[in-house]
């Protein structure tokens, strides 16, 4: 045996046999041959082979050898050497430890703090010693109630400034290092009480019961603003159209097991609403389609890139067994709840205020994607950016900032490469790898048949009332829309101010279905009017109808419905600069390219007309002198 080994290794691990070996489904499908390529390496070094010609032969230098060697002599958090585990891609071996200074100009920008707190526990014993002895206050099993953190954090300041004073960190941040004791004291907390459990026997039952690897479990959903600015086109005074910038609202659902974002919807309104939810929920259910066609010039998803419900078929109209929303008004509305027992048969979890720990999945996939994409889109904003600056930012996207259809189609591309990602959480496995892995053996609950209860989720009840009079057959109003039928026309004046109950599918409005509140279904009114010419839902019902309101839209006799709101959206929709390459090119052409009724002259100075020179106003001014 090599000396190398014999030094690394004691003699209980000399022999590769009683390694810690990966199991299989703990390397990833596309990093086994790399696995099987260092292992035997390192099996044919620990048996003497000589290390030049295991070089030559394999195609390796000694120094990657000497690294996977000492990576497999590592000691690993269970006691053991981490082995053969080691030699998986990507697999992270050790904790983060800071290795860099600090820079004062970073800190003071808030920036470069990674791993400080942890660094200064390290160099200070006494501050150690006191988070340990404020976390043994709440480890006790008997404690339930909330840690206050913003109490135990000044007790930490006060005892940092007896030590170093009120210079440095963490008094040069804006938090002062809350969230790095936030998580310094759970750690604890959470240590203390493993230590203080009680090492009990295993029940019959636990020894025994079939463990299953399944997944929809659990899915988190949740709202987040988005760090970037969009472009909304909207009829201003004399009919003109305006252009005004907003940060959109990201309702994502996130599978907790394999952190794969199962479906989400876009909100421009100032809060997401229970619609807004519903969405996001149909798409976690409904089959997802690839785009074919892009508005925005390179955008394209990646090779194996898709929601789960599109790409596996055993993800489609699957139901999961619970739910946690967020503290977001949009998941306290009265019919979410009911909706989520009737018609996804899952159970709903509400989340704590201020406490976004408890859904860390779905925080990890906002922070991955605000990180890495919006914040470097045009009109791209940070928490700690100036006035000046975010006006800046607002500027840009008035001017060449997304449309709502560029952003909707942009996040549909982000969030299916996310899901195609190598995730280290994993072992390098994307989330669609880890939902394909599943058992089959694994009880699931999908129904993709025509009457399947998720299908009604864009259905919603609501109440109206029976309008008649004696110029105006029986009818009712909702939302600036007129309904009847038949039968409800034949009723005269029998049902008249009564109140019946609407099921109205929110993606197409043509219809409604209505039944009274004794008992009487009086069957599928349709609306009447331009509102029954085309397929529209409701959001677009309640554009038109701000735009009816305001005076700058109306409809027109003897033109089609459909086609006078198509005209409208498009040009609503309509910007001179959409795409980057035509924005270069429409620039290196208004550059070469003269405006009209202006003729290109070299300029001319005060001085050179004092002098006497003749001065042609007219090719000057061009089209300004007349009139």
């Amino acid at each position: 045996m090599h000396r190398k080994a014999e030094s690394l290794f004691p003699a209980c691990w000399r022999d590769t046999s009683t390694w810690p070996t990966p199991t299989d489904r703990e390397i990833p499908e596309k990093h086994k041959d790399a696995y099987a390529r260092r292992k035997r390496i390192i099996e044919a070094y620990m048996r003497g082979a000589s290390l030049r010609v295991l070089c030559k032969v394999e195609g390796v230098d000694t120094a990657t050898v000497y690294t996977m060697l000492e990576a497999c002599a590592s000691h690993a958090h269970d006691g053991k050497i981490w082995g053969f585990r080691a030699l998986v891609p990507y697999v992270r071996k050790k904790a983060y430890e800071r290795s860099s200074e600090v820079r004062a100009d970073a800190l003071a920008a808030g920036r470069g703090t990674g791993g400080l707190f942890m660094q200064m526990l390290a160099n200070h014993e006494p501050l150690r010693l006191l988070i340990a002895k404020q976390a043994s206050k709440y480890a006790s099993t008997n404690f339930t109630g909330r840690v206050p953190i913003k109490k135990e954090h000044n007790i930490f300041l006060t005892r940092i400034s007896q030590l170093q004073g009120k210079t440095g960190y963490p008094f040069s941040l804006q938090n002062k290092g809350r969230e790095g004791f936030r998580q310094a004291i759970n750690a604890e907390i959470a240590k203390q009480r493993g230590e203080a459990r009680v090492p009990l026997r295993d029940s019959v039952e636990r020894a025994f019961r079939l463990q299953i690897d399944a997944r929809y479990r659990n899915v988190q959903i949740d709202a987040h603003r988005l760090d970037s600015f969009i472009r909304v086109k909207f009829v201003g005074r004399k009919s003109r159209f305006k252009t005004r910038a907003l940060r959109p609202w990201l309702i994502a659902a996130v599978e907790v097991d394999s952190e794969a974002c199962l479906g989400w919807s876009l909100s421009v309104e100032r809060e997401p609403s229970h619609l807004d939810l519903l969405r996001c929920l149909y798409s976690m259910m409904a089959p997802w389609e690839r785009r074919q066609t892009f508005e925005i010039v390179g955008l394209d998803y990646n090779p194996d890139a898709g929601m789960p419900s599109g790409v596996i078929p055993r993800c489609a109209g699957r139901y999961v067994d619970s739910i946690s929303l967020d503290n977001a008004l949009c998941g306290h509305a009265d019919n979410i709840r009911q909706i989520v027992l009737e018609r996804l048969h899952a159970t709903l979890r509400m989340g704590l205020p201020r406490e976004p720990r408890t859904r860390c999945e779905i925080e990890q996939l906002f922070n991955t994607l605000t990180h890495r994409n919006i914040q470097h889109l045009v009109g791209g904003v940070r928490p700690n950016m100036s006035n000046r600056e975010r006006a800046s930012a607002m500027s840009a996207a008035e001017d060449q900032g997304l449309t709502v259809e560029q952003m909707e189609e942009y996040l549909d591309v982000v969030l299916c490469n996310y899901n195609a990602e190598p995730h280290s959480a994993h072992y390098g496995k994307s989330p669609l790898q880890v939902l394909r892995e599943e058992p089959h053996s694994a009880l699931i609950r999908s129904d993709m048949s025509p009457n399947a209860s998720w299908r009604n989720l864009l259905k919603i009840e609501v109440t109206a009332t029976i309008r008649s009079s004696d110029d105006h057959p029986p009818r009712i109003n909702y939302m600036k829309g007129q309904y009847t039928n038949d039968v409800l026309r034949s009723s005269g004046d029998l049902l008249a101010n009564k109140e019946v109950v609407l099921t109205v599918n929110l993606v197409d409005l043509r219809s409604v279905k209505a039944k009274v509140s004794g008992g009487i279904d009086l069957g599928t009114l349709y609306a009447r009017g331009p509102w029954a010419h085309f397929v529209h839902d409701i959001r677009l019902r309640k554009k038109l109808n701000r735009e009816i309101a305001d005076g700058n839209f109306y409809w027109s006799e003897g033109v089609d419905p459909e086609e006078q709101v198509n005209d409208f959206l498009r040009k609503t929709s309509k910007t001179k600069v959409s795409q980057p390459s035509k924005v270069r090119r429409a620039q290196s052409a208004s550059r070469q390219t003269p405006r009209s009724g202006r003729l290109l002259t070299s300029p001319r100075l005060i001085a050179d007309v004092a002098k006497g020179a003749e001065l042609d106003l007219e090719a000057l001014l061009g089209d300004k002198l007349k009139g």
